[in-house]
C-alpha cells in the first residue's frame, strides 16, 4: 500500500481507500478539480489514485479531495482553476498546479515528490 491517506471527497461525501501507512509528517493535502463526466477527467482521476497507491510512505502521505467543478463550481473559482482536470497543492507561500490526465507517470512522480521535499 502506498502512501496515499485515503481520505478524499466528492462533493462533500466521504470516499475511502482503506487504511495506509502513515509518514512522520502531516499529510500534505491536494485538491484535484475535475469535470466529472470528461474522458480526461476520469483518466485524470484513475492516474492520481495509482500514483498515489504508489508513492513510498517513507516520502510522506497525502489527503486527497476530489471536486466536481460542474457541482461545485464557485469552489474552482475561488482557487483560480479555469481548466479541468487540475491538481492543486498548498505549499510553502503558494499553491502548486499540475494540469492533465496525468498520463505521464514518471512527471506526476516526480511533481509529487517534489511537493514532499519542499522543492516544488
Amino acid at each position: 500500500m502506498g502512501a496515499f491517506s485515503g481520505d478524499a471527497t466528492v462533493n462533500e461525501a466521504p470516499w475511502t481507500r482503506g487504511p495506509a501507512p502513515r509518514a512522520a509528517q502531516s499529510p500534505l493535502r491536494l485538491r484535484l478539480f475535475i469535470a466529472r463526466s470528461t474522458p480526461s477527467s476520469v483518466r485524470a482521476e484513475r492516474n492520481l489514485i495509482a500514483a498515489l497507491d504508489a508513492f513510498d510512505p517513507s516520502e510522506g502521505a497525502f489527503d486527497l479531495e476530489v471536486i466536481d467543478v460542474f457541482t461545485d463550481a464557485n469552489r474552482a473559482l475561488s482557487e483560480g482553476v479555469i481548466a479541468t482536470p487540475t491538481l492543486v497543492a498548498q505549499g510553502p507561500g503558494r499553491a502548486f498546479r499540475l494540469v492533465g490526465d496525468f498520463a505521464d507517470e514518471d512527471r506526476l512522480m516526480e511533481f509529487l515528490k517534489a511537493l514532499r521535499t519542499g522543492e516544488g
